[in-house]
């Protein structure tokens, strides 16, 4: 009974947290723009989400992380509120449900989530510790395998998931699971809503939502190829990353399940995976689908606003944003610049338009406010102007040429070795087929007015010269792919685009869009019937186990918290403790002092170093010398927990504090 009345408690709680900030996104949605009531519902879930995530950011400056996550989701609902100044009380309930939409948006949502429990990919040895860590109140992060590090990070998705741990008591890869599953349920609902509107077509809205689920690359065209014809194409490819580790070759690779940790019961295929452009349903990562979230809101409300408020949110949009992509906001930037070029060169001197002048501001403002709350552009900056500021994260670019693409699996591909152009053309996509309808898009935007429109284009135009640039930061050359942002602009323009033009054309045209469409999203739709399997069987992480679990629910966030707690699995502790250790310069890398405690793991020596606490399981005990396994029976070593199963697996957490040599 006393746990029903827990989980009844934390529901409740949990529930209020949601209905505040869900009132004030529907509050945003119709009174700070002019939108269609069958696009108010979707766009003011997704707005409250973002306001509100965006607010506790900014609040965790200034106040402990439980009442900031309470005040952001009061204040998005008295934002709501004030925007509806001047309005009848009943236009609040004069609203229409779209129950189709809704239902929708919690099915996707559900399965994505499902599939999600069961899959631990991307990272999920840095993720889930510093989501923990934020949670326990550690904003902005730090680096959890040494905490005096500033973390410079993209968590704006996992900020949400913080609030949803911290408020409703929810272990830290359930709420990141639920955190990408809600943001893949609004991306689609979002696409329908904004390709229908473009289209004048549902069916229209829904072949784009489909798109963006399953919508990618098309590697696996290199299947129907000979062998020896793979190996040419191959030819002084160097594969990187998880590609390196799934086969030495091209060929080899592509015929091999892909060499990732923490895939589901079946594991996929490398021919179907993607280092450019990952279909929506690949999203698993730490922002999940936010970031196309964001994007969509801002192509649907750009030309909407209702007044100042709407130039408001959109200003926080765009501040958000920088929590997720600064490469992103940066091209954006060098979007608007080419459009304000273009008007002073059609006008013939520096005469701008009111509404540009206004969109600049906005713009001007977002990214004012986004450097300043905190993240990867303000912690890069500061290394920039300091060089021995300390960070995790270093950034820095270099000229290329020949002209290259970067697959973050199939490595660096020379634009001008036919074989490696085919390969990138193919990791790409036919999405590509789409640009020049894309840049045809941004010249009648930007002849109407349409500012954001325009910048947008004008931004993927901009980043075809990353061709010739290379990503050489701490986060090594894969990296370089998240400059190519004309590939996932064609992917998101394609369908509508495709549509307008094909709409009033012959029936072959129409055939052949249709088909073309369904090569881009074959892919996807393989690559998720290959994850369904996995919501049968969730699991915590590859590096997590029931006995961990246990611990987490008894200690996490209890021990002092400067504490620093030993464990030879790094990401564990810090994930079930939320305390982090001093165990490595990156997550690849370990300091030396600690590889010699990892051997021998004193627990004198540990004091010494730093740490408070130790955590072990049966397999890293019985690794330990029989000296040093004798020391912890001294008075000094206290056994705080243990738990054990039948297999006669254990786990300790040990508190070594008064093990203090000797002089």
């Amino acid at each position: 009974m006393n746990f029903i009345l827990r989980n009844l408690q934390e529901f409740s709680i949990i529930g209020l947290w949601c209905i505040l900030w869900l009132a004030g996104g529907l509050g945003i949605a119709r009174f700070a723009f002019r939108l269609p009531e069958r696009e108010q519902v979707i766009s003011g879930i997704a707005l409250g989400l973002i306001v509100e995530t965006w607010l506790a950011n900014l609040l965790t400056l200034f106040l402990p992380v439980t009442p900031a996550f309470w005040l952001a989701a009061v204040l998005t609902l008295i934002i709501g509120i004030a925007f509806s100044w001047g309005c009848r009380p009943s236009d609040w309930l004069r609203i229409t449900i779209p129950w189709s939409q809704i239902i929708c948006l919690v099915l996707t949502t559900g399965i994505f989530t499902g599939i999600s429990r069961g899959l631990a990919i991307y990272d999920d040895y840095a993720h889930l510790p510093t989501l923990s860590m934020m949670a326990a109140g550690d904003l902005p992060p730090h680096f959890a395998l040494d905490p005096s590090v500033p973390y410079g990070y993209h968590y704006f998705l996992m900020l949400f998931a913080a609030q949803l741990m911290r408020l409703g008591d929810l272990f830290p890869w359930n709420a990141l699971d639920f955190a990408r599953g809600l943001s893949f349920g609004l991306m689609i609902g979002l696409t329908y809503l904004w390709v229908a509107r473009l289209t004048f077509s549902k069916v229209g809205g829904l072949v784009g939502a489909m798109m963006a689920a399953f919508g990618m690359g098309t590697r696996w065209i290199l299947l129907l190829l000979p062998e020896g014809v793979i190996n040419t194409l191959g030819q002084g490819m160097k594969l990187i990353g998880s590609g390196r580790l799934t086969g030495a070759t091209l060929y080899e690779a592509l015929n091999r399940t892909w060499g990732i940790e923490g895939a589901g019961p079946i594991g996929y295929p490398f021919a179907y995976a993607n280092g450019i452009a990952a279909p929506g349903v690949m999203n698993h990562g730490p922002n999940g689908s936010i970031g196309v979230v964001i994007g969509l809101l801002l192509l649907m409300v750009f030309n909407r606003w209702k007044g100042w408020r709407g130039a408001v949110v959109t200003a926080i949009l765009l501040a958000a944003s920088l929590l997720i992509s600064e490469t992103g906001m940066l091209l954006l930037a060098g979007g608007f610049g080419v459009v304000v070029l273009i008007q002073i060169i059609q006008s013939k001197g520096l005469r701008i338009s009111r509404s540009l002048w206004l969109w600049l501001a906005v713009m001007s403002a977002g990214c004012i406010v986004g450097f300043l709350q905190g993240g990867a552009l303000k912690d890069i900056t500061a290394g920039l102007l300091d060089p021995e500021a300390v960070s995790y994260q270093t950034v820095a670019f270099r000229l290329i040429w020949p002209p290259e693409i970067v697959s973050s699996h199939l490595g660096v591909l020379s634009l001008i070795k036919p074989g490696q152009l085919i390969v990138a053309l193919l990791e790409l996509g036919p999405s590509l087929l789409a640009f020049p309808l894309l840049a045809a898009f941004g010249l009648k935007a930007l002849r109407a007015s349409r500012w954001y429109e325009a910048a947008l284009v004008f931004s993927g135009i901009i980043s075809l010269l990353m061709v010739v640039v290379e990503f050489a930061g701490s986060t090594g050359v894969r990296n370089t792919s998240r400059l190519y942002q004309f590939s996932g602009l064609c992917l998101t323009f394609f369908v509508p685009l495709v549509w307008m033009y094909v709409c009033r054309r012959g029936e072959i045209l129409k055939t052949l869009a249709v088909g073309l469409g369904g090569v881009i999203m074959f892919g996807g739709i393989l690559l998720a019937g290959i994850q369904i399997p996995a919501m049968q069987k969730p699991v915590y992480s590859y590096f997590l186990s029931d006995l961990d679990v246990k611990i987490e629910r008894d200690y996490w966030n209890k021990l002092e918290a400067d504490a620093l707690v030993f464990d030879p699995i790094v990401s564990r502790a810090a994930t079930i403790f939320a305390r982090g250790s001093n165990s490595g310069f990156t997550w690849y890398k370990s300091k030396p002092e600690w590889e010699k405690l990892a051997i021998s793991p004193d627990p004198y020596a540990l004091r010494a170093g730093g740490y408070s606490y130790a955590y072990f399981d049966q397999k890293a005990w019985d690794e330990i010398p029989v000296p040093i396994q004798k020391k912890y029976t001294d008075p000094c070593v206290k056994v705080i927990k243990e738990v054990e199963d039948w297999r006669h697996d254990f786990r300790k957490l040990i508190d070594v504090r008064e093990c203090v040599q000797p002089d």
